[in-house]
């Protein structure tokens, strides 16, 4: 596959019909393998693909031009899980139905974890449609135990098996790429197609040095976002004499524990929840500082987004965020579960104001190479790709 940043969407995608699968089909997904679904199912229906997509309940179906919608119900497990799990029994049936009445050209799957990717896995093994998978998740070994091992079942099996019967695995970064290789994807299958970002939607001016600086994390209140880690830091470093000002923008099962704590370390004047927002670069245009202080990533969509926005960045040092973010360069990196660690960071972003301004533009500038155009046009040449070698 080509790797030019200017890669058009190739004109063979006219007419083809595409059954795709998406944990939620909209805009307003604040989880980002959901959000990559929307932008790239949507270019291919723009492109002239027809597609249908299968996609849990969440409110209305939300339907775009040559995008049809089948909404399935989903059960929310994320609380007992510890991370994002809601598993969608329905996603069969509707399959079945759908491959005898829409006669898909291909199957596509936004990541290896929603039940409608077994259901196109099954239906591969059964048919001759071919499938293409996007990996979006790179390795546990940063999750807490359990967690890591409920996870890690999962993906030696059930994903395993999707992996198996994919003609084509695109994975969002080279540290997933390595993870899905890991888990039993034939080297040869697997190629990268890194996800992007919107430039005219997050393209903000970067924040002066001068400027009050508020710091703001974007993501799901779950356990392996590492929201808890950034409350212990903010608690640490009013402890230390430093105010720093922080804004979670999602929600998620974590959210009343986080205010508690909140409470208990006495930071309440410093710390707000304005819980999910349809327009999270509303805040991030007021905010100076972004920290993403997760456990486990593919190729985060916060932070290429805080990235285009000029934003400073301070991430933990994981694999796939190390492919975006070198420290001291264009942003900062903290170890991974650190609390102590991330209130050290966050302290030199907060009182130098010229690092985290030459941060923010660095970062700016290595965002340029990240578009949902291309990612969906990768994503077209993989789908053409495999239906002529399967027929």
């Amino acid at each position: 596959m080509s790797t030019d940043p200017t890669l058009r969407m190739p004109a063979a995608i006219d007419g083809f019909r595409l059954l795709a699968f998406a944990d939620w089909y909209t805009p307003d997904a604040s989880g980002g393998a959901e959000r990559a679904a929307w932008e790239i199912y949507r270019r291919l229906g723009a492109a002239g693909a027809l597609v249908h997509v299968v996609s849990a309940v969440h409110g209305p179906p939300h339907e775009d031009p040559n995008v049809e919608v089948s909404s399935i119900k989903s059960y929310d497990l994320s609380r007992i899980a510890g991370g994002y799990f809601a598993p969608a029994p329905a996603a069969f049936g509707a399959t079945a139905k759908l491959v005898r009445a829409f006669e898909p050209s291909a199957m596509l799957t936004s990541t290896i974890h929603y039940t409608g990717c077994l259901a196109a896995a099954r239906t591969r093994a059964k048919t001759r449609i071919p499938l293409v998978v996007t990996a979006q998740l790179g390795a546990l070994d940063h999750l807490p135990a359990l967690t890591r091992v409920v996870g890690g079942t999962y993906e030696n099996t059930i994903g395993r098996y999707i992996l198996h019967r994919a003609d084509a695995v695109l994975a969002v970064s080279e540290s997933v790429r390595t993870h899905v290789i890991g888990l039993g994807a034939a080297r040869s299958k697997v190629t990268v197609s890194p996800n992007g970002v919107d430039h005219e939607r997050f393209g903000l001016p970067v924040v002066s040095a001068n400027d009050d600086p508020l710091v703001v994390s974007i993501g799901r209140l779950l356990h392996n976002k590492g929201s808890h880690l950034l409350v212990e830091a903010v608690g640490e470093l009013r402890r230390a004499g430093t105010a720093c000002r922080v804004v979670f923008v999602g929600d998620g099962p974590m959210r009343s524990k986080l205010e508690s704590r909140v409470d208990e370390l006495g930071v309440r004047d410093l710390v707000q929840f304005v819980g999910h927002v349809r327009d999270p670069e509303a805040w991030l245009a007021k905010a100076a500082i972004v920290v993403r202080a997760s456990f486990t990533e593919g190729l985060s969509l916060a932070i290429i987004e805080a990235m285009a926005a000029g934003r400073c960045n301070i991430v933990s040092d994981i694999a796939p965020n190390r492919e975006l973010i070198t420290d001291q360069t264009n942003g900062l990196l903290f170890r991974c579960g650190d609390a102590t660690d991330l209130a050290r960071a966050l302290r030199a972003a907060v009182t130098d104001g010229a690092l985290r301004e030459r941060m923010a533009r660095q970062a700016q500038l290595d965002s340029e190479q990240y578009t949902w155009d291309r990612a969906a046009a990768l994503h077209a040449e993989a789908l053409l790709s495999v239906v002529g070698r399967c027929f």
